[in-house]
């Protein structure tokens, strides 16, 4: 017997078993027995919540030969029926506007149209994808969405409808198709594991909803993976499937940094040496989400952790405001990560950063005096290289130097963009000046 996909296996047959789109599903069946047909529909929202799904069960719907009127509740046994399944069916057909987006594809599509069904009640054209279409075939297609032939329906599939024009969508009936829920996601995986026999915990299902970001396909399609790892499936299965870094881990360098101890910092980075230095910080981003909730004492339900990580949290001796501010600290620090020659060392000196510079306590020791930042701002322009120097002569100010942070202000994302490919250089010159290593911080 031939290997069927989970996500292909529970496709949703019927309206009433989509997944987290009850006022979708209630809309179109009342649409179906009422007999109000409309001729165009627009379904729109992010990737694998149902939008082909849901236009192939409306095809099915209009033309199952087992009713004699439209029914919300297709057989899927009848020869329309397993014809559309199949994408045989001579009056169902899809059209991918990814790659069939010219006007010639378009006009053929609206010529065909004007004849009537050769098997069922509807000719149904199903448009995926369709804010690829070009702005020649959009103007083509607007006159027949406006005007369109008798017993013809079209459906329109979009992941981007901001991209599709006013006088389209005002043509269609528009049924958005928002994410799952992690509570949604995490039911219907418990359903489909037990329908497999499958053994997972909780957490890693929790898990599994996190990464989904709302996608119910993207939640099959991990768990049709994860089953292949282990027969009883836990986090740390999820975590290794999906490239992402274990919240223990997570938890040790958080840990760390509150207790302002570099050596376990640096430990923990550097046994997670085989992780991506981006994607270990979006991590951790996360974590300092689930931090701040369970300091803010919000419900577990919030959190993407398991059960023993949010009671751990809400232990933790630092407050919510703190938190946000290391968060907001990090997210500050991703482009820098991302365009190091040495984002691994980059990484490790942006998390050094979030530790306190220990006091030195010898009276002996002379106070420091205050940085002069536009004489060290004047020094930095004269060492840099030509293009760096007119961006920052002309285009930069320096806003401030604190807790070993330059801040820097760029007036254009295009420069700051430039200026972003020679942090590495201009952080040296920075380094060079002030004897210490420092973060540089580029704002608006």
């Amino acid at each position: 017997m031939n290997y069927i996909p989970l996500h292909l296996k529970y496709r949703p047959k019927t309206l009433a078993d989509l997944v987290g789109q009850t006022a979708i599903a209630t809309t179109m069946t009342h649409a179906l027995i009422q007999r109000r047909i409309a001729p165009a529909y627009l379904l729109s929202g992010q990737r694998g919540t149902g939008k082909t799904s849901t236009a192939r069960i409306l095809a099915k719907s209009l033309n199952c030969l087992s009713s004699e009127h439209p029914t919300p509740t297709p057989c899927g046994q009848c020869a329309m029926c397993q014809a559309i399944s199949s994408g045989t069916a001579l009056d169902v057909i899809e059209l991918d506007a990814a790659s069939n987006n010219g006007v010639e594809e378009v006009r053929e599509l609206i010529n065909h149209s004007q004849f009537r069904p050769v098997q069922g009640r509807y000719k149904v054209w199903i448009i995926d994808e369709c804010h690829a279409l070009s702005h020649s075939a959009t103007q083509a297609l607007l006159k027949t969405l406006e005007e369109p032939p008798p017993n013809v329906v079209f459906i329109l599939c979009t992941t981007e409808a901001q991209k599709l024009g006013e006088t389209i969508i005002s043509r269609c009936q528009r049924y958005p198709f928002s994410p799952l829920s992690a509570e949604h996601l995490v039911n219907h995986l418990q359903q489909v594991a037990q329908q497999e026999k499958m053994s997972i915990t909780d957490d890693a299902l929790r898990l599994i909803a996190s990464y989904a970001q709302g996608g119910v396909r993207d939640a099959l399609t991990l768990l049709d993976q994860a089953r292949l790892l282990a027969d009883s499936i836990t986090a740390k299965h999820i975590y290794d499937l999906a490239g992402q870094v274990d919240e223990d881990d997570l938890y040790q360098i958080v840990e760390s940094i509150i207790e302002q101890n570099p050596e376990k910092l640096l430990k923990t980075l550097r046994n997670l040496h085989h992780k991506e230095p981006l994607s270990l910080i979006n991590n951790l981003l996360g974590f300092y989400t689930n931090l701040i909730l369970a300091q803010s004492q919000a419900q577990e339900k919030l959190g993407t952790v398991s059960s023993t990580m949010w009671q751990s949290l809400k232990a933790f001796s630092l407050s919510p405001q703190k938190a946000l501010e290391q968060q907001q600290y990090l997210r500050s620090c991703e482009t820098q990560i991302k365009f190091s020659r040495m984002p691994q060392l980059m990484l490790e000196t942006v998390l050094l950063g979030l530790l306190k510079t220990p006091e030195n306590t010898h009276s002996t020791v002379s106070t420091p005096q205050p940085i002069n930042s536009e004489q060290i701002w004047q020094e930095v322009i004269q060492q840099s290289q030509p293009t760096i120097k007119a961006i920052l002569t002309q285009h930069s100010q320096l806003i401030g130097i604190k807790d070993d942070i330059v801040t820097i202000s760029v007036k254009s994302n295009p420069l700051k963009l430039l200026l972003t490919h020679s942090i590495s250089q201009l952080t040296k010159t920075f380094e060079s000046i002030l004897h210490s290593a420092v973060v540089i911080k580029l704002i608006p």
